[in-house]
């Protein structure tokens, strides 16, 4: 029953949060807003840091990769138990390299859809993980989606 719902609640995040980053980057630190979708009762503030990213996620970051947007979601129906964060980024290199660095990454489940790769599953402290990578023509890059529920 625990895994069922373990399942059904990580189904909802990537539902909500894995797709839909802004494909144009933005430096950080500057307040141009990337937009990524929110749920009308969440909030978005800006997220740690690009050094600090590593330790809040309980994940590497892509080597190489250019950040986009680093998010903190916070809202009345997320446990104060719970720091929710989206980052988004981009890189060269192709959404099955991408698939292929992160599948060891902590318990996870890599699955393919023509050029989409998605990672789902536990960082190695038990975090929620979807890490979503697909070409962006418009970009000439790999847009990767990586949003994490800590506890």
């Amino acid at each position: 029953m625990g895994d069922t719902i373990a399942v059904m609640r990580l189904c909802l995040f990537v539902a909500l949060f894995a797709f839909g980053c802004n494909s144009s980057p933005a430096p950080v630190g500057t307040d141009r807003p990337v937009q990524m979708p929110t749920a009308s009762n969440q909030q978005t503030e800006r997220g740690p840091s690009e050094a600090d990213l590593p330790k809040a996620l309980d994940l590497p970051l892509y080597p190489g990769a250019t950040l986009v947007a680093s998010q903190q979601v916070t809202g009345k129906d997320i446990p104060s138990t719970e720091k929710r964060y989206r980052v988004a980024l981009t890189t060269p290199d192709s959404a099955k390299k991408v698939g292929e660095f992160y599948k060891d990454k902590g318990k996870t489940d890599v699955a393919t859809t023509g050029a989409k790769v998605q990672v789902m599953g536990f960082s190695p402290k038990g975090f929620q993980i979807i890490i979503a990578a697909e070409p962006d023509p418009a970009v000439k890059a790999t847009k990767i989606a990586i949003s994490v529920i800590a506890h």
